[in-house]
C-alpha cells in the first residue's frame, strides 16, 4: 500500500491504493503534477485566456477571482467584470428593504456603500444591503485591500500566479505567502525544509526532497508505515527459510541452527548436509559407506554385520 507505506504522496490531494500501484485524487481547482505526485494548483489566470476581461486575474488556491478595472464592477460571481451599474443609495435598512434614499442621485455600489455611508443600494424593490465595515467584502468592494504588485518575495506575491512552492493568500488589507507542506516562509520566500537535520528517520538513511523527504533502510530492516522508522525484517517468517534447520531471527538479520548431519555455512545462514563417509574414514569399517542428506549408512561386505550403533561391521 503506497498510500501508507511511502510519505509525500498526493499532498492536498487523497491517495486511492489499487492493485500494484495508486492513484491520487485531486480537490477541485488542482490536479497532479505526475513528476512530483503533488496536487497543484491550476493557475486559471495563465491557463484560461480571456478570464478576468475589463479586470486583473488573481489565482486563488483552487480558483480565481478578478479585480475589476475602474468603471467595471463583478458580475454574479467574482470571476467576471461588468460596466458598473448605478442606482440610488439609502441610508436605513427596514425589515430587509432600503428605505431614505439619498436625494434622487444615482450611485455605483461601491460609491454608495464606501463613499457616501450608504447601508444598502437597489431600488424600491430590490435592495443589496451594504457589507459590515473591516469586513472581507467590505475592504475588497472598497478597494481597501493592498494590489498584488511585482516585486520583491518579502510581503508581496506576483501577479497572474503564485509564489513558489506556495499560494498568495489576503490577510487583512495584505497578500502574504502561504507555504505548502514541507516549506517554510523565511523573509517572504518559501524554502524546502530539510527534514534530514531533525534525524527524522530512525535506524535509516534520510535524502531530502523538495518539500518532503525519503527514508532508506539497511538490509534486513523494511520502512514502517509511518514512512520514517526502519524496522527489523523477520526473516523467519518468509517460507523455505533454514531448510534442515531452524531460522532464529536477528536485529537486521537471522541465523540458521542445524539439524544433526548439517553444519553452518560461513554467513551462518545455509545449512549444508555433512558427508560423514568423507569427514571420518573410520565409519564403516569392513564395508561401504553411503553417504545420504543428514546422515549415512553402511553397506557390510559378505561374512560381516551391522554394529548396534550402524557405525561399523563386525565379523559373523
Amino acid at each position: 500500500n503506497e498510500c501508507t507505506a511511502i510519505p509525500g504522496l498526493c499532498v492536498g490531494g487523497r491517495c486511492i491504493n489499487n492493485i500494484g500501484s495508486y492513484v491520487c485524487e485531486c480537490r477541485e481547482g488542482q490536479r497532479q503534477n505526475l513528476l512530483t505526485n503533488l496536487c497543484e494548483d491550476i493557475n486559471e489566470c495563465g491557463e484560461q485566456r480571456g478570464a478576468c476581461q475589463n479586470g486583473l486575474c488573481v489565482n486563488t488556491e483552487g480558483s480565481y477571482f478578478c479585480e475589476c478595472h475602474n468603471g467595471y464592477e463583478h458580475g454574479p460571481s467574482k470571476t467576471q467584470c461588468v460596466p458598473v451599474r448605478k442606482n440610488l443609495c439609502f441610508t436605513k435598512i427596514r425589515n430587509s428593504q432600503c428605505v431614505s434614499a439619498i436625494q434622487n442621485a444615482r450611485y455605483s455600489r461601491s460609491d454608495c456603500c464606501c463613499k457616501h455611508g450608504g447601508n444598502g443600494w437597489g431600488d424600491r424593490h430590490t435592495c443589496h444591503i451594504c457589507p459590515l465595515r473591516e469586513s472581507n467584502e467590505y475592504l475588497t468592494l472598497c478597494q481597501l485591500v493592498e494590489p498584488l504588485t511585482i516585486g520583491k518575495t518579502g510581503e508581496s506575491c506576483q501577479r497572474h500566479g503564485t509564489c513558489l512552492n506556495g499560494q498568495c493568500h489576503r490577510v487583512g488589507r495584505k497578500w502574504k505567502c502561504q507555504c505548502y507542506t514541507g516549506f517554510q516562509n523565511v523573509n517572504g520566500s518559501c524554502i524546502d525544509i530539510d527534514e534530514c537535520l531533525n534525524n527524522v528517520c530512525r535506524r535509516g538513511e534520510c535524502t531530502n526532497t523538495d518539500g518532503s523527504f525519503i527514508c532508506t533502510c539497511s538490509d534486513g530492516f523494511v520502512l514502517d508505515k509511518d514512512g520514517r522508522t526502519c524496522t527489523d525484517m523477520n526473516e523467519c517468517e518468509k517460507e523455505n527459510m533454514c531448510p534442515n534447520g531452524v531460522c532464529q531471527n536477528m536485529n537486521g538479520s537471522y541465523k540458521c541452527r542445524c539439524n544433526p548431519g548439517f553444519r553452518q555455512s560461513p554467513n551462518q545462514q545455509v545449512c549444508y548436509d555433512i558427508n560423514e563417509c568423507v569427514n571420518n574414514g573410520k565409519l564403516c569399517l569392513n564395508g561401504a559407506c553411503h553417504n545420504t542428506p543428514g546422515s549415512y549408512y553402511c553397506e557390510c561386505k559378505r561374512g560381516f554385520s551391522l554394529s548396534p550403533d550402524g557405525a561399523f561391521c563386525v565379523g559373523k
